[in-house]
Order: C-alpha cells, then sequence, then structure tokens
C-alpha cells in the first residue's frame, strides 16, 4: 500500500472519529439546560430507566427513590422587579442549593421556566426530603424568593414516570396553596 493511501485511509478514520465526538457533544448538549446546567426533560427522561433499575437492586428497607417537583414562588415578579439576569441567579441558585441535597448518582433537571426535578435516592421519606430542599433553598435566598415543594415514591405512588409526576405536580400545588394560606394568615 502506499503511503498516500494509508494517509487518506488515516484521514477518513479521523475524521469519521471527529464526527462521532462531535455528535455525542450535541447529543448531551441536546440534554441540558443552558442557564442553569440541569438535565432538561428529555436528559431526565431518557436516564429515569437506568436509575430505577441500577437502584432497585440496591435500595434497602430504609431508603426511598423519591421524584420531587420544585416550583419558584412568585418568579415573575423577581424577573419584573429586579431584572432577568437576578432571575437567571436565582435560578442557577436554586441548582447549586438543591445539588447540596441530592447524593451522587441523583439528577436534578429544569422542566422549564421556574420548575425543577430531582430524581434520586434518600434514606428519608419524600416529604421530609422535599421540606429540606425547601429549608436549604429559603436558607441560601436571605428573603429574596422561597420555593414550593412536591414529591413522590417510585413504586409507593406510582412506577413510571409519568404517574410519580402527576403525584409529585398535585402535591407541589398542595405545598404551594398551603403556604399561600399561611402566609396570608399572618
Amino acid at each position: 500500500m502506499s503511503n498516500a493511501l494509508v494517509d487518506a485511509c488515516a484521514a477518513q478514520v479521523s475524521l469519521a472519529l471527529d464526527m462521532i465526538m462531535a455528535l455525542r457533544i450535541a447529543e448531551h448538549a441536546s440534554q441540558r439546560d443552558l442557564l442553569t446546567g440541569a438535565w432538561n426533560r428529555r436528559g431526565m427522561e431518557s436516564r429515569v430507566a437506568r436509575l430505577v433499575n441500577h437502584h432497585r437492586s440496591r435500595l434497602h428497607d430504609k431508603e426511598h427513590l423519591i421524584l420531587g417537583l420544585v416550583d419558584v414562588d412568585n418568579f415573575k415578579e423577581i424577573n419584573d422587579t429586579y431584572g432577568h439576569p437576578t432571575g437567571d441567579r436565582v435560578l442557577r441558585n436554586i441548582v447549586r442549593a438543591i445539588s447540596t441535597c441530592v447524593e451522587d448518582g441523583g439528577l436534578i433537571g429544569r422542566l422549564g421556566g421556574d420548575e425543577f426535578i430531582i430524581f434520586c435516592q434518600s434514606k428519608v421519606h419524600w416529604h421530609d426530603f422535599m421540606l429540606q430542599i425547601q429549608n436549604v433553598v429559603g436558607n441560601r435566598a436571605n428573603g429574596l424568593y422561597a420555593v414550593s415543594v412536591g414529591g413522590a415514591e417510585w413504586g409507593v405512588d406510582g412506577t413510571t414516570f409519568e404517574a410519580c409526576y402527576a403525584k409529585a405536580d398535585e402535591r407541589l400545588y398542595a405545598n404551594k396553596r398551603a403556604r399561600k394560606e399561611a402566609a396570608v394568615h399572618r
């Protein structure tokens, strides 16, 4: 084989490898929220089955697989009052706060706007876990913002993403209503 042919083949293999790498990078980027770095809904849903299978064999009686939702209260007012750059900082700060509560292997995603999703293993019940997140976010907010939370336990509240998401969403809005009622009575 001539050197020119070997060089041409090597160039083609190199180009193919570069294209595969670019495709993988683009696929990964298409599953991330650009503002916060959290997974987007597509990225979350593509990882749920893998996480369920991974944890199913490792869950103990005192461990729970939780799907949680976090929604920023009155987020529009933050943007209207302080501007969108402040709103963007709030969203990034919330992801950082949530990440302090989620163990390695857990997933944090931004569903859009001011709503976040968590899918992780926890030693505490979903309610206590989500209240912990609510408190951690609140402690970092310096009174600028607060969040409402809801959650569901995989296997108890449902065995599909959709079922657990629906239950967590129902509980999130119950938490939001209760927090508004408590604020009115203060």
